[in-house]
């Protein structure tokens, strides 16, 4: 359906496009947090708070630490969108120093601003995040702080011509007690708040949009008679039913890794209209990517196969995210996931768009705590606080404008809208060039020419030598490797304590680049490798050394029942070296051991080079 338009955008007495709220498809969206608040901006979350939340867990004079890692870009925003950090000083000029300083989701202009940016870079709206751990419990201070920035998304969708709709988070709620605790809420969202009568508010098949992260995460234990009949209870209570969007695991079709593997979740993944599986954090390079598009492919197939012999139609949503690091939140290294000057992004949606899908989940718009945010971010490490490290757009050595993400999201959304292709060369050129056109719908898209989708596959990875504009060496697959832990996405900070990703393998894309000729352009890039050493490519854990760690692990009574079949498995094998399958069903079993049994095998790793 074409989109509105002819809303008049009071602050810049413009007429701003309206995207159609009537469907989900040809969207570009993006998860939204909304959850930074600073000492100032508004009355304290409860009496005697400090009024820091997710920036840190409280003032750093007062022995509290800074929870994000990527350091948010200010340079658009008026002196008061912005709030000092005690403690923190950035030297913006290179001589004179002054307090650093962040943004507040409570403040009516920055939100505004924030989705300005999406309609500049044709981001069609937002996923609203509001954690059940914070709601269910009624009307007390932190719900309605949630309200607040609720009511704010809304007038900033309608006046910049987004389109948003709620996203509950259930993670971290046990058993049977999500369906207990979220009908309240969902009755207070439509009696209430009334987001429904938002003209904004996103519909698809005539039902507004409801979405649900988390059902059937591995830790979580849910009850699948539970979740089906709240799924029933949900349609009842809308007028005309809701078309409801489930974040699921990342796993939920073989029912492994992150997935409850319960059988009775089929059901109730055929209650729900939209399937988008969790990636973030999943795999960590454009190689891994390329395998969660077979996973993507097969996950599709599936969904085709039922359907049609249950009579549903579902649609799929991928979710694509830019890099990763939480470095200030639960330790580790900082950029633990690169973004490889944004060609990590790219790889996943030229993957997700060549397999013909008519939406994509951005993770997130404003995720600074994982460093996994779209929005505009500091492009030169040298003007974050020197205090504490933080991450920058040159974090892995190149020059980029704040904007180099949306950019990218820019060009994904009007493939997405236009149904076309992504060309499978990165685009610089056009990433470069980029200017907000709003009659951007009616330009021929010059990626490339509508193919024959189903037959679309990736582009082979970049050869070993150098083309006019891009020289990239594509590093070794590295065995073995143990894959990414399996992050739950962004959650309130009491939900995040035991979550950790083990070492990552070195990246092997590095950019160099001249200075930028202008302001907010970028100069020429090329790649060059840096493959990690052969001699740690090809390390193996040593079998002995592996049996006597397990050995002390599981001495340990609490760990014993968890770690048995799993150390069963590895002293089979200890008088003969792993393959890598053998390996790679080694990591598979450790995702039942969890955060402990990461860290084991990394210990493992380490002794065995040693």
């Amino acid at each position: 359906m074409a989109p509105r338009i002819g809303m008049l955008n009071s602050q810049r007495n413009e007429l701003v496009e309206q995207e159609d709220p009537s469907t989900l498809k040809g969207k570009f969206m993006v998860g939204y947090q909304g959850w930074f608040t600073c000492p100032g901006d508004g009355r304290p979350v409860h009496d005697g708070h400090h009024g820091w939340i997710h920036w840190m867990d409280k003032p750093l004079k007062d022995g509290g630490h800074v929870t994000f890692d990527l350091w948010p870009s200010t340079r658009e925003m008026d002196q008061d969108e912005l709030y000092p950090i005690p403690g923190l000083s950035v030297c913006s000029d290179g001589l004179v120093s002054r307090p650093a300083q962040v943004f507040s989701s409570r403040n009516p202009k920055t939100v505004r601003r924030h989705f300005r940016w999406m309609r500049e870079h044709h981001v069609a709206g937002v996923f609203l995040q509001r954690f059940l751990s914070e709601v269910k419990d009624g009307d007390n201070d932190i719900r309605r702080l949630r309200d607040e920035v609720l009511q704010l998304v809304r007038t900033s969708a309608e006046a910049e011509g987004r389109v948003w709709a709620v996203m509950y988070d259930v993670s971290g709620i046990k058993g049977e007690d999500v369906e207990k605790s979220i009908k309240d809420d969902i009755l207070h969202l439509i009696n209430v708040l009334k987001v429904t009568d938002s003209a904004s508010y996103l519909h698809e098949r005539g039902m507004p949009v409801l979405a649900i992260w988390g059902m059937g995460m591995s830790n979580d234990n849910h009850s699948p008679a539970s979740l089906v009949r709240l799924l029933d209870w949900i349609q009842s209570v809308f007028l005309n039913g809701a078309y409801i969007f489930a974040g699921s695991p990342s796993h939920w079709r073989t029912r492994d890794g992150d997935c409850d593997c319960d059988p009775m979740f089929e059901q109730v993944w055929r209650k729900v209209h939209n399937l988008s599986p969790w990636y973030v954090g999943r795999f960590s390079d454009g190689e891994g990517a390329d395998v969660f598009r077979k996973r993507m492919r097969e996950d599709m197939e599936l969904l085709q196969k039922e359907d049609a012999t249950h009579g549903i139609h579902r649609d799929y949503t991928p979710v694509v995210f830019p890099g990763f690091s939480w470095r200030n939140l639960h330790g580790g290294p900082l950029n633990e996931i690169p973004r490889q000057g944004g060609t990590f992004l790219y790889r996943q949606l030229y993957n997700a768009l060549s397999l013909n899908v008519s939406s994509v989940y951005g993770a997130m718009m404003d995720e600074m705590d994982e460093a996994t945010a779209l929005m505009p971010a500091e492009p030169d490490s040298k003007k974050t606080p020197q205090e504490i490290p933080f991450l920058a757009l040159d974090a892995d050595g190149m020059t980029l404008p704040d904007t180099w993400y949306l950019r990218i999201c820019a060009l994904a959304s009007t493939a997405l809208a236009k149904q076309a292709m992504l060309p499978s060369k990165f685009p610089l050129e056009e990433l470069q060039a980029y200017q907000y056109d709003k009659n951007w719908r009616n330009h021929a898209l010059t990626a490339s020419a509508p193919v024959d989708l189903a037959s679309r596959e990736p582009p082979p990875l970049p050869p070993n030598r150098p083309s006019p504009e891009v020289s990239m060496h594509v590093p070794p697959v590295i065995p073995p490797r143990l894959p990414p832990a399996l992050p739950q996405r962004g959650v309130s900070n009491q939900q995040k304590e035991e979550r950790r990703l083990p070492p990552l393998p070195p990246n092997g894309l590095r950019l160099q680049v001249r200075e930028p000729p202008a302001r907010r352009q970028i100069p020429e890039m090329s790649l060059h490798d840096q493959s990690p050493s052969s001699s740690q490519a090809n390390t193996d854990p040593k079998p002995n050394q592996a049996t006597a760690m397990l050995n002390r692990y599981i001495a340990t009574p609490e760990n014993r029942a968890q770690a048995s079949s799993l150390y069963d498995k590895v002293n089979e094998k200890t008088q003969q070296t792993l393959t890598r399958e053998r390996k790679e069903k080694l990591a598979r079993s450790m995702e039942n051991v969890g955060a402990a049994g990461y860290s084991l095998f990394n210990k493992i790793k380490k002794s065995a080079r040693e």
